[in-house]
């Protein structure tokens, strides 16, 4: 009896080592396979840092051209004005500056621009790092700057083709509209809804918008606005260096403002208005409305930051919609074929500066939050008029 208890015993025991070689076994070959995961992500780790070190390499690379490249075209335009400080002492109810000399212009059209009274003039006067004033000439037409001169359309026409773009005084825009500024006003709201731009190289979050589109028909007495489908924002690189070439998705714009009818005579109205500069060939305009939000939650925001550029089309109106506890944020207009250039900073809200994109380009310098505690923003709205239809991809429409 207790030999069969011995060998019972040696059985159990047997057993017993057997199931510990089989656990440790399984033991093993579980910590080796987790060892082996490990490591796998461990190199897929290391494989994602080293793509996100790439990606900021090339975007750093790109800031660097982008930067080389706007001082080179500051340096072409003949500099930009360092004295601002000055200039808004001395003009502190424009803060209007001249950036460059005026070249020649003919005779009728220097007299033409001289002879209407109560404008804005912003003369070549010397501004610092522009060289030698004595180099300047001394009779070129002066380049007007209406921020406290309400234009009527026909003056509007009339600074389009003399120089390339005008200012329109809220009263002047509304005029224009044929709504009152409380029409208009009662759009901003709308501003307060505007998603984040996941597009920015730059990795910033301090841009919002939305985005849409529309054809302005223009007739012999009046403009009509006709919706189309939402689609993509497309700019060629040729225009656009730093977002260029790629269809950009943004939300669309909220029906209801779409709907408004400030909006739509808004938009008609510029169109009929830019329609007296040069009409288009089929009498429409391809419109693309872009309501944007630049605010200071990272400290600095960025309106252009592609910089100084021309967006492709033959018209924009840049319309300031507000401004915020922020500093900075001023227009600047340059020839983009010759050395005059303006700056000056848009205050009130529905102030509009219309653009002919064939002859300047434009910039917004960046906004700066007035005090820690407060988040400031700048609210804008960009319409673009184009002839002959959207900007697309090659083979798009």
């Amino acid at each position: 009896m207790g030999q069969q208890h011995r060998v019972e015993l040696m059985d159990v025991h047997a057993q017993l080592a057997e199931t510990q070689e089989h656990t440790r076994a399984d033991i093993d070959e579980h910590a080796g396979h987790t060892v082996h995961q490990h490591e796998v992500a461990r190199g897929r780790a290391a494989e994602a840092a080293w793509t996100a070190g790439a990606e900021h390499d090339e975007l750093e690379r790109r800031r660097r051209a982008l930067e080389r490249a706007a001082s080179g075209l500051v340096e072409r335009l003949g500099g930009v004005c360092t004295g601002h400080q000055a200039a808004e002492e001395e003009e502190p109810s424009t803060h209007a500056v001249a950036i460059a000399p005026a070249p020649a212009r003919a005779a009728g059209e220097a007299a033409t621009s001289a002879s209407a009274a109560g404008r804005r003039r912003v003369p070549g006067r010397p501004v610092a790092g522009l060289g030698d004033p004595a180099d300047r000439v001394q009779d070129a037409a002066p380049v007007l700057i209406d921020l406290d001169h309400a234009l009527t359309a026909a003056d509007a026409r009339a600074r389009l083709l003399d120089q390339g773009f005008a200012v329109l005084t809220p009263p002047a825009l509304a005029r224009l509209t044929g709504h009152t500024l409380a029409d208009l006003a009662a759009l901003a709201p709308f501003w307060d809804d505007l998603p984040h731009d996941r597009y920015l190289r730059d990795l910033g979050r301090y841009r919002s918008r939305r985005h849409g589109c529309a054809i302005v028909h223009i007739g012999a007495d009046e403009a009509r606005v006709a919706e189309v489908p939402h689609r993509a924002h497309w700019q060629s690189t040729a225009y656009n260096a730093l977002h260029g070439g790629i269809q950009r998705w943004f939300e669309p714009i909220d029906p209801r403002m779409a709907g408004a009818a400030a909006w739509r005579d808004l938009i008609s109205s510029l169109g009929r208005c830019v329609a007296g500069v040069r009409v288009p060939a089929d009498a429409r305009w391809y419109v693309e409305a872009h309501p944007f939000r630049i605010d200071t939650s990272e400290g600095v925001g960025r309106p252009t930051p592609e910089g100084a550029h021309r967006d492709g089309v033959d018209f924009v109106a840049v319309i300031l919609v507000g401004r915020h506890a922020i500093s900075g944020g001023e227009t600047r207009v340059f020839e983009a074929a010759g050395p005059r250039g303006v700056r000056f900073t848009l205050d009130t809200p529905w102030t509009a500066v219309l653009i002919d994109d064939t002859r300047v380009i434009h910039e917004s310098t960046p906004i700066q939050l007035l005090a820690d505690d407060v988040r400031g923003h700048r609210d804008t709205l960009v319409l673009t008029y184009r002839a002959g239809g959207f900007q697309a991809p090659e083979g798009g429409s």
